[in-house]
């Protein structure tokens, strides 16, 4: 009989196996490779094992080997424009960096919102990132994180472009050196500011959707809406993506402190009302309530029903009872007996 590693070589090779055949140490060794429980009897190894094939789950070691292999091709993707151009790590430039924001391409909430959670090209797999966590990394940018940003266009002919910053960790100490700054960088097409790759140096910088790469994303937001809006006059307010909070922040009293909650879009619903002269109702045309009339229908089939009236008219529900009111509002009511 083949080894159990020879019968697990491959997806083809779990279909064909036999496991009614196996013994128990080849089904835990099966399980286990799979990272499935080695407990129970016979029968339900077998049955677990049946699960694991149907389902078409891999091995660890499949699994492990796919992903250094995607790693390694993605590693390789990022710098290769859709156009195929290869394009220059940026963490290695050090010459032709621009603090001009003027430079940068338009980028929208949109845009952030496709990369972070619609985009597929950063994964492993062909499903969508679906970062909505990240989206919550306005807080980031909004207590002033990000700071440093500059803009390279790796060539005149070229694309792409690269946004660099720097990003305060989310902990801060007041030593640089045990908590520097994340580099962070992001590729972006020249003409429509679509997302092609990002990075970070922190250890979940190889996903390219970290908080700190949203925070930089959030920033490009920001910058493009006051490109659009003028805002970058020197008498406006100062640029929150040059100036960076403190590293140590001094104790301040919970009465003192406003808190905030940001969001990653803003909804700005105008309603706009038209009115026609020749449509719009007309107050005289509206005919006043026959109160005579009304009061003993109402009365017919809701014997206990009240009312509020602003008129000065008294009307008389029942024979039995009168009820003094002041004129400005007046309360008629058809109960017959007094709720105390």
């Amino acid at each position: 009989m083949a080894s159990i590693a020879e019968k697990q070589g491959g997806k083809t090779q779990d279909v064909n196996l036999n496991f009614d055949k196996l013994n128990v140490r080849e089904l835990k060794t099966y399980l286990r490779n799979h990272g499935e429980h080695v407990s129970g009897n016979k029968s339900d190894l077998i049955l677990r094992a049946k699960g694991v094939r149907d389902l078409g789950k891999r091995s660890i070691e499949d699994v492990n080997t796919y992903d250094v292999v995607s790693v390694r091709q993605r590693r390789f993707e990022k710098f290769l424009s859709p156009l195929g151009e290869l394009l220059p790590d940026p963490l290695r430039l050090k010459n032709g960096w621009d603090s001009s924001v003027e430079l940068m391409p338009s980028f929208s909430s949109s845009d952030l919102y496709n990369y972070l959670v619609l985009s597929k090209q950063r994964t492993l797999d062909t499903d969508p990132n679906n970062a909505k966590r990240q989206l919550k990394a306005k807080v980031y940018y909004e207590d002033r994180h990000v700071h440093s940003v500059r803009y390279h266009h790796i060539s005149a002919d070229c694309s792409h472009c690269y946004v660099n910053a720097k990003v305060i960790p989310s902990i801060p100490t007041q030593n640089m050196k045990q908590k520097p700054d994340y580099d962070v960088w992001v590729s972006l097409s020249k003409v429509t500011g679509r997302v092609h790759a990002a990075g970070c140096n922190c250890t979940a910088g190889e996903g390219e959707s970290c908080n700190h790469v949203a925070a930089v994303l959030y920033a490009l937001v920001d910058i493009s809406e006051k490109k659009l809006e003028g805002l970058h006059a020197s008498t406006s307010q100062e640029c929150k993506w040059n100036q960076p909070r403190k590293r140590k922040l001094s104790p301040v009293k919970s009465q003192d402190m406003t808190f905030t909650k940001h969001k990653w879009i803003e909804h700005k619903k105008t309603t706009t009302i038209r009115q026609d002269a020749t449509n719009a109702p007309d107050k005289s045309m509206v005919k006043p309530i026959n109160v005579d009339r009304f009061a003993p229908k109402l009365c017919e089939h809701f014997p206990h029903a009240g009312w509020l009236l602003t008129q000065e008219s008294v009307v008389n529900m029942t024979e039995e009872s009168h009820v003094s009111v002041p004129p400005s509002i007046q309360l008629i009511s058809t109960m017959q007996t007094p709720v105390i």
